[in-house]
């Protein structure tokens, strides 16, 4: 999270703090997908938030992260967080009549 709050312009403290601005939710978002992907239940993720609880958390990833927050990931070096699938990934089952 700290790195990403450096990169992005704002504190920590700004993070876990109760401001609602779009950039403050937008950068919080990013940090959230970044969790997520990384294993961090809802809850981990809400408690590194400034203790927020984890529907907070679920109402928070519902929109995608923002263009200009998803070129800084790419340029940390992270990955693309749109293109992220959910941590528990569902496996498609074969057509009947698909060869094995």
């Amino acid at each position: 999270m700290e790195a990403i709050a450096r990169r992005t312009g704002v504190t920590v403290g700004e993070l876990e703090g109760p401001d609602r601005s779009r950039r403050l939710v937008d950068v919080r978002r990013l940090v959230a997908r970044v969790m997520r992907v990384r294993g961090a239940t809802l809850r981990d993720v809400g408690v590194v938030l400034g203790n927020r609880d984890h529907t907070t958390v679920m109402n928070l990833m519902k929109k995608p992260v923002p263009g200009y927050l998803e070129d800084l990931l790419i340029d940390m070096g992270l990955f693309h967080p749109n293109s992220m699938e959910p941590k528990a990934r569902v496996e498609s089952k074969p057509e009947q009549g698909d060869a094995a």
